[in-house]
């Protein structure tokens, strides 16, 4: 607003009447009635009268227009009839105007006024009480004014703290002050909060409509029961008259800190769109709460209704309520937290470097587009489909089913709680198996990389990618399918089964060489190369043309070498043994083998290396099958 000192306005007997006016009313109202005053001092109907405030006001004169100035010391009541047009209040101290369908223009002293019918409230400073009742355009200026206004019309409350209350059927109100606070008590009502810290309460009726523009900082609003709709950081005035200050349409602002709180209804809606930094919006018990984020740092919380989300700025935070939500996300950094009690959450997340940490959903089913991000389950079922690079999905304690096409690194949930994980052909993932964990993988173009966990039971299905396979203590991996890309299996330690009698395909099965550890190595039906370790170990070809390979540098880790038993050695397969004593040979290992087939008491044979390894066969009777089949180097 433009600084003035006063305005004038025809007076009796051809003088005038200066207004003091400070900084004038927001709206510049009083400037407006100023010209049209002046320009109309010298109509043959133009009539203009003076009353000390507190005295009796007779009806105006015929014609038009009629202005009546009161003057005076204030303090007290002006009744003026609704015959005059215009009333100008321009007593020493506040007073009381009590009008009707008239437009007044009061001065910076402040004053009370008590308006009905049609009228133009412009008041110019001080501290004013304004009580309108009709269609009305009122307009206040830099004190700290209480306006209540029921019908239909436009309030600008100036830049003092103010409180405004507006009823009925349309009401628009530009709140420009310092903490104001404007409540909505019924109707439909259209807010333009240009100032700071200002609180805005919508109604208790969910047929009320609230529609909210927050161009300044620090404000705060409560939907109340209505449908409300809330646009924060740029507004576009819709005022029927010149915007404010002189200022060309749309108005883009940069406020921030606003907090936008939902209603208490469930058949309340809350919409808001968020262009700032650092907002805060909450949905409460609205049936639906949709929030559209563009700012920085703003944080969206759900309430006990539907919450939908898109969020596009950086470092936005989403805490779905306990009602099914639908978020996006496509901005960077962004944190995402899971419903509270049994929703539903759906989100699109193509952000970098996002943490989306989910509660007690009853089903999730997330899409990841970003890259760098993290997905923290939790005790619902989850459904998730990653096509970024780099992410991370950590184990939650509900049912999951995920499926990546690129390097994503996934830790399944402990305690028998299935995982149905589907590689894609964008990078390799990698996949941590639960203590007891329970995982049914398909491996993807890329293969994967699968370590079990302890006591875990997994089964992996081949795909065209090799699946690389690590061991646990107490696990048992079952590797099956057709399809060409194998597996290649590494035992770990402790007690653990490694099969791939399930597939088809060529496989390469290692030893464990960490103390103490018991293996059991499966083949399938394709061409198998099995690598003993240094520990106890049984190894089932469970085809043909297997190979069975023996270094010296492998079993001899452990003290004693290792202790391998091969269940079905045939014609086709082949042993190899490197690094061992070079005085020996296949042949003096033959002649000296050991074991039931020796005796002739039974099946299976023992031949001992140079460092106490031993190889048993247990479906041979004699050692003619191993001749020309020991590769000895």
């Amino acid at each position: 607003m433009s600084t003035t000192t006063g305005i004038t306005v025809p007076g009796t007997a051809g003088g005038n009447i200066v207004v003091s006016t400070g900084q004038g009313d927001y709206l510049k109202l009083a400037q407006q009635m100023a010209t049209l005053l002046n320009g109309a001092r010298f109509g043959n109907s133009f009539t203009v009268a003076t009353v000390t405030a507190g005295s009796a006001v007779g009806a105006a004169p015929s014609g038009s227009p009629t202005e009546l100035g009161v003057t005076g010391a204030g303090g007290v009541a002006t009744n003026v009839p609704s015959s005059w047009n215009y009333v100008v209040n321009v007593t020493s101290s506040p007073d009381t105007i009590v009008s009707s369908n008239n437009q007044v223009l009061s001065g910076d002293q402040g004053a009370t006024i008590i308006e009905t019918g049609t009228n133009t409230v412009a008041a110019t400073g001080g501290n004013n009480f304004v009580n309108d009742i009709g269609n009305y355009l009122i307009s206040t200026s830099t004190g700290n004014d209480t306006i209540f206004a029921s019908g239909s019309g436009t309030v600008a409350a100036g830049i003092g703290a103010n409180f405004v209350s507006v009823s009925g059927s349309n009401n628009y109100v530009v709140a420009a002050g310092n903490g104001d606070t404007i409540r909505q008590g019924s109707g439909a009502t259209s807010v333009l909060a240009v100032g700071t810290n200002s609180t805005i309460a919508g109604s208790s009726n969910p047929a009320d409509s609230l529609t909210i523009s927050l161009g300044g900082s620090g404000n705060v609003v409560f939907a109340g029961s209505t449908q409300a709709a809330v646009t924060i950081g740029a507004y576009s005035s819709t005022l029927p008259f010149n915007s404010p200050n002189g200022v060309t349409d749309p108005v883009t602002t940069t406020g921030s800190g606003n907090i936008v709180v939902g209603g208490s209804s469930p058949s309340g809606t809350l919409t808001v769109v968020d262009l700032t930094d650092f907002a805060i919006i909450s949905g409460a018990a609205d049936s639906v709460v949709s929030a559209t984020v563009s700012g920085n740092n703003t944080n969206v919380f759900g309430g006990s209704g539907v919450l939908n989300v898109s969020a596009s700025g950086s470092n936005d935070s989403v805490a779905a309520g306990s009602a099914a939500s639908f978020v996006t996300v496509s901005g960077s950094a962004a944190y995402l937290f899971g419903n509270t009690s049994g929703g539903i959450l759906t989100a699109l997340d193509g952000s970098n470097g996002s943490v989306i940490s989910l509660r007690s959903e009853t089903t999730s089913t997330i899409t990841l587009t970003g890259s760098n991000s993290k997905v923290i389950p939790g005790g619902g079922t989850l459904n998730l489909s990653v096509t970024g690079s780099n992410d991370t999905v950590y184990a939650g304690s509900g049912a999951e089913t995920i499926q990546t096409t690129n390097n994503t690194l996934v830790y399944a949930p402990s305690g028998g709680i299935p995982l149905n994980f589907v590689g894609g052909s964008g990078g390799v993932p990698t996949l941590v198996g639960g203590t007891g964990g329970s995982e049914h993988v398909t491996v993807g173009g890329s293969g994967i990389s699968f370590s079990a966990g302890i006591n875990d039971n997994s089964t992996i299905t081949s795909g065209t990618g090799q699946a690389t396979v690590f061991g646990s203590a107490g696990a048992t991996v079952t590797f099956i399918g057709t399809a060409a890309g194998g597996a290649q299996f590494h035992a770990y330690g402790g007690n653990e089964t490694l099969s791939g009698a399930g597939s088809t395909t060529n496989n390469l099965y290692y030893g464990s060489s960490v103390a103490g550890s018991t293996t059991n190595l499966i083949g399938g039906s394709g061409s198998n190369t099995f690598f003993a370790g240094s520990n106890t170990e049984t190894m089932t070809g469970g085809g043909n043309n297997e190979v069975f390979a023996f270094l010296r540098q492998a079993t001899s880790v452990n003290a004693g070498g290792a202790h391998v038993t091969i269940t079905d050695f045939n014609s086709t397969d082949t042993i190899f043994m490197v690094g061992y004593d070079s005085t020996q040979s296949a042949s003096t290992l033959l002649a000296h083998a050991t074991g039931p087939a020796i005796s002739g008491s039974g099946p299976g044979l023992t031949l001992t290396l140079s460092d106490n390894t031993t190889v048993t066969f247990t479906n041979l009777t004699s050692v003619s099958p191993l001749f020309g089949k020991i590769g000895y180097f």
